[in-house]
């Protein structure tokens, strides 16, 4: 519990110090941001990569995490399944912008993601509206020393609680990959809502407890 309020901390300060926002960035409704903020569970995937990281290509891991809102701000921080909010593996502060869903677009203005600094836009959240209440990160990073270095992500999320059988390997044919369920769908986060666990208020349970 004690690491899950230093990270809300973090969050807190990260958005009452939050730089001005873009001239086009807009406050989230109501609406929207009851839509973005809470604790959500879903996987990330390296969806290309090169060079040095051409290895990442195809890693997937299940994932949690947070967001949270204030106005046009937001913070995303994200961390793996078995680990602790602590260790997360993304945190990206940034702001809100138009989109045609009517809940807003989030891109980065700061932070960082596998240990590499996030710049502006490097990193974007947006619904998904091929499947109900479905969050889309994507982001990428260039080795600024040699472009053969790169490597690009996306991690797909839902909010806790919420269940994933409508995105199995039967998925639609539009969605972004063809078997859109985490990994450990079944044998953690079934189970971890089988018992009145979840990795935001209770310590860390994972897969092999």
């Amino acid at each position: 519990m004690k690491k899950l309020i230093s990270v809300l901390a973090v969050i807190a300060v990260l958005l009452s110090c939050a730089v001005s926002a873009s001239a086009d960035a807009q406050p989230l409704s109501e609406e929207a941001a009851a839509w973005w903020n809470g604790h959500w569970y879903g996987w990330r995937v390296c969806s290309a990569a090169g060079g040095e990281f051409a290895e990442r290509q195809g890693q997937r891991c299940d994932v949690v995490g947070t967001v949270e809102t204030m106005d046009e701000h937001g913070v995303i921080v994200l961390w793996d399944y078995d680990t602790f909010a602590e260790c997360s593996f993304l945190t990206a502060f940034g702001d809100f912008f138009y989109d045609e869903s009517g809940l807003g677009r989030f891109y980065s203005s700061g932070g960082f993601a596998f240990e590499e600094g996030l710049d502006e836009k490097t990193l974007s959240a947006r619904p998904l509206w091929e499947l109900e209440h479905l969050l889309r990160l994507r982001g990428s990073y260039t080795d600024p020393g040699d472009a053969k270095n790169y490597y690009r992500y996306d991690v797909f999320l839902r909010p806790w609680g919420m269940d994933w059988e409508d995105v199995g390997k039967s998925a639609l044919g539009e969605l972004p990959f063809d078997d859109m369920l985490p990994q450990h769908y079944e044998d953690w986060y079934l189970e971890q809502l089988a018992r009145g666990l979840d990795p935001f208020t209770e310590p860390q349970s994972g897969a092999n407890d």
